[in-house]
């Protein structure tokens, strides 16, 4: 039997990819203008984990281990949701933001650490 592969880790993994591709001038950082939430370092963990989504309080941003529960989850994959906005981050596929879009390996990633329960470490 081949192991299980470990949950990539948030401060070595998920927060360099929302680092590069989501906070940036005009999206999830403090720094006016800015969007909800802030995924800078520090704070996106706290501000994503068992928060309500303000688009979609119905669903959480991240909800551990339910990929269907959670906005964030769904958005990076360009799932449809209800409240009718664009696939994170803005833009992609067809207008690339700043960041560019997410890789296929960093939705995966995300993708893998909401299943895996979104640990903070």
């Amino acid at each position: 039997c081949a192991p299980a592969s470990a949950a990539p880790k948030f401060a070595h993994t998920i927060q360099p990819i929302l680092t590069a591709r989501c906070a940036t001038t005009g999206c999830h950082v403090a720094a006016p203008p800015n969007s909800y939430p802030l995924l800078s370092d520090g704070v996106a963990w706290s501000a994503l984990v068992d928060q309500p989504s303000r688009n979609l309080p119905a669903l959480r941003l991240v909800t551990p281990g339910n990929l269907a529960a959670s906005y964030l989850a769904r958005k990076v994959l360009g799932q449809r949701i209800s409240d009718r906005t664009s696939p994170m981050p803005e833009g992609c596929p067809e207008g690339p933001p700043a960041g560019g879009c997410l890789t296929g390996a960093e939705q995966a990633a995300i993708v893998a650490w909401v299943v895996a329960g979104a640990p903070n470490n």
